[in-house]
């Protein structure tokens, strides 16, 4: 089966994707998310997908990102819509502004389409409700931002970043910083220590440290977990074999897996790559995203 999700509103049709994987992955237990965009999608991965399961016999549910602009995969898909209805996988067409006569092609065949145009008045009013900031500062939010719910997303964690998600904790000025260390951060992400890692990943930012840098060493260090775990509970396997590790990165690794679980190491590493794909789409800013992947872990 296939959805379309589309509208100028990104935010709000992002977070429906969002939503509708939640519930998928709870009914689907065993499951695997994918997405697919310009830069890693083929035809040959497209078929393949129509039909394949899990390792574990799992449904597949398939984010394609935006690509309704490229002829080869829009024509490739009205030629299958018969295959995309029927497939056990899930496909989820995230796009921008769709014409009528595109949607009416669809219509037939999809599971559901659901678009969304930016909130103004009453509705973005509404929009505000549930967020936990006072009258006062969602006024200017509205005044800077407009019917603009990314920018709006943005101030809003700022406010609640800065008014105490995380507690006690005293900024260093610059000058205090000492040459930063990334495997300090990666180690604190596998001790599960929250604080301390939002202590960190703000000592290397004010270090001069890319974001993207410490975004491919936390990533670099949820895979290891990962992996380590899904090894460790198979009978018979030869962990420094097989994990390809260092002996050293391995016995830290094996110390810190308990304090997961795989289903936990797989939304980490599938949270992690969605926050890069959302950033490169220009759609959310990384550095927020990573501030807020980190406190929750």
């Amino acid at each position: 089966m296939f959805y379309i999700i589309y509208g100028k509103d990104t935010f709000r049709s992002r977070e429906k994707v969002k939503s509708l994987l939640a519930i998928l992955n709870k009914e689907n237990p065993g499951s695997d998310n994918l997405v697919l965009d310009e830069d890693n999608y083929s035809l040959e991965t497209l078929q393949g997908l129509l039909n394949s399961q899990t390792l574990f016999g799992g449904k597949r549910f398939v984010v394609c990102s935006e690509l309704f602009q490229n002829k080869e995969f829009y024509d490739f898909l009205v030629r299958k819509l018969e295959s995309f209805s029927a497939s056990p996988n899930v496909f989820i067409f995230l796009e921008g502004v769709l014409k009528k006569e595109t949607l009416a092609v669809f219509k037939k065949y999809a599971k559901g389409i659901e678009g969304f145009d930016f909130l103004i008045g009453v509705k973005l009013e509404e929009w505000f409700k549930d967020k936990k900031i006072n009258l006062s500062e969602k006024r200017k939010i509205i005044e800077k931002c407009g019917s603009d719910l990314w920018c709006s997303s943005k101030e809003i964690e700022r406010i609640v970043l800065r008014e105490g998600n995380v507690s006690g904790v005293d900024f260093l000025s610059e000058k205090e910083l000492p040459a930063f260390n990334l495997f300090s951060l990666s180690d604190a992400v596998a001790l599960r220590d929250r604080k301390k890692t939002w202590i960190l990943f703000n000592k290397a930012l004010l270090s001069g440290i890319p974001v993207e840098e410490i975004f491919y060493k936390v990533l670099w260090q949820i895979k290891n977990l990962l992996l380590v775990k899904s090894l460790s509970e198979t009978s018979g396997v030869d962990l420094a074999k097989e994990s390809g590790l260092h002996p050293f990165v391995l016995k830290k690794t094996l110390s810190a897996v308990r304090k997961f679980s795989n289903k936990e190491l797989s939304s980490f590493s599938f949270n992690l790559v969605n926050l890069f794909h959302n950033s490169r789409w220009g759609v959310e800013d990384l550095a927020i995203g990573m501030e807020r992947f980190l406190i929750g872990i």
